[in-house]
């Protein structure tokens, strides 16, 4: 379950009011100040927590003594003798940690309580950790309507240019932004909570953020769990995985939806679309035009979620019978939602892609299903943008055991990679879950119960764990 606005509000209003009128915020670097509370989740009872901030270097390594405030909360264990804390990185980059807490992900910490305290922290410029990223946008701020690829292109590094230099001129250090002093954040952390290692339980790109951990302070990880990991070293996603990916599908509809799939994109290729979308923020029609590139991106970015794929084949067929009825309604659940703050992009302009990653994505895209638009804006966008740097290319190993969660129906984090992570994690054993896709791949009894079972201490080895079997909506 993904939390919504209104949920969020009442649960912080309920943190809000257990907290003392003006609690102490911590100055300086490595300082913690938590105050209890009663933390209210969207569904089950209140909870006693610990909520409150850490200040972390603003640059690690650096002479400058400007900090930023991380927002966490922290779960106490249950257990009588607690393992290392088992801390959460989310996705994004930028979604915020806490929020998750509120919603899914409270019932992973309630079983996780059992081993060790669970630890929630909104990494650096997500949630409400500094510094602020908000671009104050919606998606269609960053695609505009004319939606070819190169327009959707131009758009999206002018929006995304001028957001970063509106936080420059606010005060935000871009060069601060990156997944590296993340990964040091959490060092200082573990020295603040003063003990002599931690657990990461990680999920999408939160993986790659724990794994720069792993290269960084291999010596502060006791175990770690990567569920819909993203790799190491690359962050740049390759056009032949979608395909694959899309190919596993196809074979589950029992269609040839391959084929469908491409005349449907050479014909808005040929002959654009018109859309006719009702925007809530202006209360009016607004119109965009559709090319083949828009629908690529469009499907290639919600191709890991369970939702969507069981909509595909009538999603592809309507389009070649003329009906954009589910077009409509989803490309304006997307256009109209709000845009990922500015640290999603910067943080991903950081992680550099090698140049053989860049060839060969360049190499793929000519002819692919969904060409190469899962990487959209970047890396074109990347190459105007100020951004800092993060030293993902540096070979390490992490040797103590690792659990790599990967759902089948996921696209964002294909299978594949749980035998690919074993180049990095030599001592890990996969948990493969059968229909899951990326969204949804912590919400199943089984997954929370590998890994608790992992942070207890217990050994693993390669298994397969079954959810509920994907219902295509049927084609008329």
């Amino acid at each position: 379950m993904r939390i919504t606005g209104a949920f969020l509000i009442v649960s912080l209003m309920f943190v809000s009011s257990a907290l003392a009128d003006d609690p102490p915020r911590p100055t300086h670097a490595g300082e913690l100040q938590l105050d209890e509370v009663d933390f209210k989740p969207v569904q089950g009872d209140a909870v006693k927590a610990d909520w409150g901030e850490i200040a972390v270097p603003e640059l690690h390594g650096s002479n400058s003594d400007r900090v930023l405030r991380l927002t966490l909360v922290r779960f106490r264990s249950t257990a009588k003798e607690p393992g290392a804390p088992i801390v959460y990185l989310e996705g994004g980059p930028g979604v915020s940690g806490t929020n998750s807490a509120f919603g899914f992900l409270f019932p992973v910490i309630q079983q996780l309580r059992a081993v060790a305290d669970v630890v929630v922290i909104d990494q650096r410029g997500s949630g409400r950790s500094e510094p602020p990223t908000s671009c104050d946008a919606r998606v269609i701020d960053f695609l505009g309507d004319d939606l070819s690829e190169a327009a959707m292109k131009k758009t999206a590094t002018g929006t995304a240019l001028a957001c970063a230099k509106k936080l420059e001129a606010a005060g935000t250090n871009l060069q601060s932004l990156t997944t590296d002093e993340t990964a040091d954040d959490l060092e200082t952390l573990r020295v603040a909570l003063k003990v002599k290692r931690i657990n990461l339980l990680s999920f999408s790109y939160g993986t790659h953020a724990a794994a720069a951990f792993a290269r960084r302070h291999p010596e502060s990880l006791e175990r770690i769990v990567l569920a819909g990991p993203a790799l190491p070293d690359e962050l740049l996603k390759l056009p032949s995985e979608q395909e694959a990916h899309a190919a596993y599908v196809a074979s589950l509809a029992g269609k040839d939806l391959l084929r469908l799939m491409r005349k449907v994109h050479t014909s808005l290729d040929r002959k654009p679309i018109t859309l006719e979308l009702q925007d809530p923020a202006i209360k009016s029609i607004r119109k965009v035009t559709l090319h083949g590139y828009a629908l690529q991106w469009l499907t290639a970015s919600a191709l890991g979620k369970r939702e969507f794929v069981a909509a595909l084949p009538l999603l592809y067929t309507q389009i070649a019978r003329g009906d954009t009825t589910l077009l409509r309604d989803f490309a304006s659940s997307v256009f109209f939602g709000r845009a990922p703050r500015a640290t999603n992009f910067l943080v991903r302009c950081a992680a550099i892609p090698s140049a053989k990653q860049l060839a060969r994505v360049r190499r793929e895209r000519s002819g692919a299903l969904l060409s190469d638009a899962i990487n959209f804006p970047e890396p074109e966008l990347c190459h105007s943008l100020p951004h800092g740097t993060t030293d993902l290319h540096r070979p390490f190993k992490f040797t103590r055991p690792a659990l790599v969660v990967v759902g089948m129906l996921d696209a964002n984090a294909p299978p594949v990679r749980a035998s690919q992570l074993r180049r990095w994690f030599p001592n890990s054993a996969a948990l493969k879950v059968e229909n899951a896709g990326h969204n949804d791949l912590l919400t199943y009894r089984d997954v929370r119960k590998h890994i608790a079972l992992f942070f207890a201490g217990l050994p693993i080895t390669d298994e397969r764990v079954a959810s509920e079997p994907l219902a295509f909506l049927p084609v008329p």
